[in-house]
């Protein structure tokens, strides 16, 4: 196989596959274990009919190990948790990457789950022991339901392995270090002579980059990453694909049109500019900005770097915190290139916290449509199948990467490495620490109280602005005299409409079944934690969904900036050489690049590449919706990709702007969900 899992990784697949094989490959029917495993009249089943027969009382001979019914032992059996020991020889045997012994073990562990005996094991009960067991957990509460009325263990494993094929391969293997070009461009730039940080306060925008292998990397990425084929033409000649160096301006630029960079943004104490707040010398509050609140988790004092712009989205000040004195001071004008960089840094941290988050919030709302849909109708299904393909293993790289987490009790990576070092909330990567978990909690609540896309854009969007102006009104003019997000409200605007027409045709399909998913989802939701979501509505569902994969299709633009050295640098500005947790930023985050499939955006009707979208069964009134709204997002992304190639800055700065352009342009696309 070409990737190969690392440690708890491969222990947690492994005994899930493992686990699934007893529970549902052998267990169809509720059948006694003994001799399910045992038996050998049927190799299928482990039991022939008259002795299923029997065992479920059926008949009046009851003699074969006492033949007790479901009715006999009910719905509440007491299960015996696996030992600690074995649980330790679970993980030792997955770290030793030992796949007969993981089958063993999980024997062993399937075992101990029972006490010895005859009787008949409820599915509904062995569901709930196997989804305790299998649990990552990354917030304290929150993760799928573990009631099989809401999630039966064998849709949670489904969910897991589906996926794009195309997707997987190409983002595991890039973590997994296998045989990418990319990653070998980029260690060789790393540990050759140019280790060597560039800490120049003043660069010039237009300075070219020279290194070689810099170059060699950024051409890798390109052709491998970006394109969907290496022989595309560029959006125009000399395309700057990873910008220039002028910082102030992309800076500028990016908090105007890019969603997450945007949502940082909020309105000054004396009403006149919009800002960047990264520092106060306030006390932190309950209810404060979420960038200001995370980037108190940022504890370096070198990441307390302010920045103010004019109504025009111009930048007017930058102040940093000066730790000598202990307090702010105002920046040089001409050092403003330098300081944007450390603010672009901050920035990156903090839209890749939302970013993991999302990715948490998809993995609860893909499995919710999927099971909520499941046995209503065939068009019901088919509409939703697509999804959660890649969902599930995309939680488990946020877990296993990107946020501190837990399995079997114990810290959860990828990597080979302590909670130190996972990328969003380690010290080693950013330079946060798990503290910042209880905040990510509290803004994946956030997320599930937005039932609608105006919700979703004032109360999170937008949220720092109107929490900072004096009222809406002024809110709303900062809003609109700086064009912020002018581009993406012209999707955002089409998604009530697009929600509203198509379970509108849902129900006029089939009405039953439509009550019956609106039930399920309402069900499901609550249970995913304690006012982890109010999402009670297939519409609510449908508008959330899009609307954050849109924003979530942004990713795309600033993550590029994970391989520029003059914000990367930005993780250790007072230390003169490149480490290994620098680098491991910069590889991880190039990572979220990685896996764009054609056609799998917002609002699609069709998919033609990767594994292919068969919509036959789906109520052609229903279909006729998602081609409408396919053509309209269309007609928006045409025509405004032939007014941003016309800007004479496009050349250098259509890496910021083509987030919004037709899908696969300069390898972009508003997502469909949080698949890459």
């Amino acid at each position: 196989q070409k990737t190969t899992f690392k440690n708890n990784m491969r222990t947690y697949i492994t005994l899930w596959i493992g686990a699934v094989g007893c529970a549902h490959g052998q267990m169809v029917e509720q059948r006694p274990l003994r001799h399910l495993r045992h038996g050998n009249d049927r190799p299928d089943m482990g039991m022939t009919k008259e002795k299923v027969n029997i065992v479920r009382g059926n008949k009046k001979d009851k003699k074969m190990d006492g033949g007790l019914s479901q009715e006999d032992v009910g719905n509440d059996l007491a299960f015996r948790k696996p030992s600690d020991t074995l649980l330790k020889e679970v993980g030792k045997v997955g770290k030793q990457r030992n796949l007969e012994g993981m089958s063993d073990v999980a024997e062993e562990l399937w075992e101990e789950v029972w006490e010895a005996g005859p009787a008949i094991f409820p599915i509904d009960s062995v569901d709930k022991v196997l989804s305790d067991l299998t649990q990552i957990v990354v917030l304290d509460g929150v993760g799928l339901p573990k009631d099989v009325k809401n999630m039966p263990f064998g849709k949670k494993l489904t969910n897991l392995l589906q996926g794009s094929t195309r997707t997987n391969e190409d983002v595991l293997s890039f973590i997994s270090e296998v045989d990418s070009d990319f990653y070998k461009k980029q260690r060789a730039w790393f540990e050759s002579n140019e280790r060597e940080k560039d800490l120049r306060t003043q660069i010039p925008a237009n300075e070219a980059r020279t290194s070689p292998l810099l170059l060699s990397l950024f051409d890798d990425a390109i052709n491998e990453i970006i394109k969907n084929n290496p022989n595309d033409a560029d959006p125009a000649q000399g395309y700057f694909y990873f910008g220039n160096r002028d910082f102030k301006t992309i800076l500028s630029m990016l908090c105007q049109v890019n969603p997450f960079f945007a949502s940082a943004l909020t309105v000054s104490h004396d009403q006149k500019h919009l800002e960047l707040k990264a520092f106060t010398d306030e006390p932190e509050q309950v209810q404060e900005p979420l960038y200001l609140s995370l980037m108190r988790e940022l504890t370096d004092d070198s990441h307390s770097i302010n920045a103010k712009f004019d109504k025009s989205m111009n930048l007017v000040e930058i102040s940093k915190f000066d730790s000598k004195s202990g307090k702010a001071v105002v920046v040089n004008k001409d050092k403003w290139d330098y300081y944007s960089s450390g603010i672009l840094y901050n920035l990156m941290f903090y839209a890749s916290a939302i970013h993991a988050n999302m990715h948490i919030l998809h993995y609860l709302m893909c499995a919710c449509i999927v099971v909520s849909t499941h046995g209503t109708n065939k068009s019901m299904e088919k509409w939703a199948e697509i999804y959660d393909d890649n969902i599930a293993i995309k939680f488990v790289q946020v877990a296993g990467l990107l946020f501190d987490s837990t399995f079997l009790g114990e810290s959860f990576s990828i990597q080979d490495g302590p909670p130190s070092k996972k990328l969003v909330s380690g010290e080693d990567g950013f330079g946060a620490s798990s503290k910042m978990m209880p905040k990510i909690k509290a803004m994946l609540k956030l997320f599930g109280e937005c039932k609608d896309a105006k919700k979703f854009t004032e109360k999170f969007l937008h949220r720092g602005i109107y929490m900072t102006a004096k009222d809406n009104t002024t809110a709303e003019k900062f809003l609109r005299e700086a064009n912020i997000l002018s581009q993406f409200n012209k999707f955002a605007q089409i998604v009530p409409e697009f929600a509203t027409k198509l379970t509108t045709e849902m129900q006029n399909d089939d009405l039953e079944a439509f009550e019956k998913t609106e039930e399920k989802i309402k069900s499901f939701m609550k249970a995913c934690g304690k006012n982890v979501s109010s999402i009670e509505t297939l519409s609510s569902w449908v508008q959330l969904m899009s609307m954050t994969g849109i924003v979530h299709g942004s990713t795309l633009s600033y993550s590029r900036m994970f391989i520029i050295p003059e914000v990367m640098r930005w993780r250790n500005i007072t230390v003169t050489k490149w480490d290994e947790d620098d680098f491991s930023l910069m590889n991880g985050g190039a990572g979220t690049m990685v896996g764009m499939t054609l056609d799998r955006h917002v609002f699609t009707s069709s998919i033609q590449h990767g594994d292919r979208w068969d919509t036959e069964d789906i109520s052609r009134a229903v279909f006729s919706v998602l081609e409408d709204y396919e053509n309209r997002a269309e007609k928006l992304k045409t025509e405004y990709t032939n007014d941003i190639e016309k800007r004479a800055d496009f050349r250098e700065y259509g890496w910021i702007l083509t987030d919004f352009c037709n899908d696969g342009y300069d390898g972009k696309q508003q997502t469909i969900t949080t698949y890459i």
